[in-house]
């Protein structure tokens, strides 16, 4: 998994012990419910909860983390595209669309078609069709193209939160496509997904970020701020998130790092961290803190951030990198199961309310792009491509 001379050898057994020796093997027995679908949450004490629905998001997320596993050779091959076409057919609407929830068996509980469930039914079917390599598997990113086109774009630029055009409009879902988008591009080849990754760049570039590298969350119609305060939220996990979708632009398109990462990086670390070097949940335009609890995924999308910077200056080692993973072993992953603290209080307390499924996602992204970077290689999906 990673040359003998690793700079983060210490920091990659972290990650790939809790990933492939406990978190892929526990998720793997206990993380499909008897219908074959995800489940939604899991309680402290390793047991599933039911919660009388299963959204769409989580089928495909888990689709995501089973065949990333798989293709590094961890877990069961056949699981990550049987989950795929059992929740994509279960989800799909009669008009087009994933639809946002299902009911324990399967059937659809809420028909809401979110913008934000089409970017993972489009990233999970890239991530399948990866190991597949079925046309029928990436038909399904095809029709919702059409969907999105026909009942989603906004005149404005960018989509819509929902074919009701429902309002605030956000820059997330835009964030999550420009993902997928970038991921069905490196998978196929197909120009069209090069294309609508530039278009929401572009958005991201006009739109989302202001002159001081803020990333503005909530938006009218016309995608001028939100009203009020709503309009000057920021959420700095976010931006570490954009600042490693924009170097996985630069690297699939051969184009030059978009100076937006470094602004983003830059205002996130100014004004976004807590006294621990955390990225705090919200502060406002202005940098002043809203919400000091710190979220997982936060931090997760912070370790992507500085593992790309890192190989981007071709650095062998970044201190930071370090302390993120230590962060995490220490204060966020159990250890007596796979499963994980989603928060931390203002003052240190880890919060048990829930332990939702969806954030395996994220653990499993930062941690396999770190796995990644060691081991020399450039991307997962360019080794499941037909030679």
């Amino acid at each position: 998994m990673m040359p003998a001379n690793a700079s983060h050898r210490a920091e990659c057994e972290t990650v790939g012990r809790w990933l492939f020796d406990w978190a892929i093997p526990f998720w793997t027995e206990r993380g499909i419910d008897c219908h074959g679908f995800a489940h939604e949450e899991f309680g402290f004490d390793a047991k599933p909860k039911e919660l009388g629905y299963r959204r769409s998001l989580v089928q495909f997320r888990q689709v995501y983390v089973f065949a990333r596993a798989a293709i590094m050779g961890f877990g069961m091959p056949d699981l990550p595209c049987a989950l795929f076409h059992r929740a994509a057919a279960a989800a799909w609407h009669a008009d087009g669309g994933f639809v946002h929830k299902l009911d324990p068996t399967g059937l659809p509980s809420d028909v809401v078609r979110e913008s934000y469930d089409q970017a993972f039914g489009l990233l999970a079917c890239a991530w399948a069709y990866a190991i597949d390599r079925e046309s029928k598997t990436l038909e399904y990113a095809y029709r919702t193209l059409v969907f999105l086109d026909a009942h989603m774009a906004s005149h404005h630029g960018g989509y819509l939160e929902e074919p009701s055009a429902r309002l605030p409009r956000r820059q997330n879902p835009h964030m999550h496509l420009l993902e997928a988008f970038l991921a069905l591009y490196e998978v196929t080849g197909d120009e069209i997904f090069r294309l609508r990754s530039a278009m929401i760049v572009d958005l991201l570039e006009r739109r989302f970020v202001t002159s001081t590298g803020a990333l503005r969350e909530y938006f009218d119609d016309p995608w001028s701020p939100a009203d009020g305060a709503l309009g000057e939220i920021v959420e700095p996990g976010h931006q570490y998130e954009w600042v490693w979708l924009l170097h996985e632009y630069a690297r699939l398109t051969s184009e030059p790092i978009h100076p937006l990462a470094s602004q983003l990086f830059d205002f996130a670390t100014s004004h976004g961290l807590d006294a621990h070097g955390r990225p705090v949940e919200q502060v406002n335009t202005r940098g002043v803190k809203l919400r000091a609890s710190v979220k997982l995924w936060a931090i997760t999308e912070q370790l992507k951030a500085h593992v790309v910077r890192a190989e981007n200056s071709a650095r062998d080692f970044d201190p930071a990198i370090a302390a993120t993973v230590s962060d995490l072993h220490e204060h966020f992953f159990l250890r007596e199961a796979p499963l994980w603290f989603e928060e931390l209080a203002e003052d240190g307390t880890p919060s048990r309310r829930r332990m939702p499924a969806s954030t395996l996602y994220h653990i499993m992204l930062a941690g396999t792009e770190l796995l990644r970077w060691q081991s020399g290689a450039k991307s997962p999906l360019a080794r499941a491509l037909p030679t």
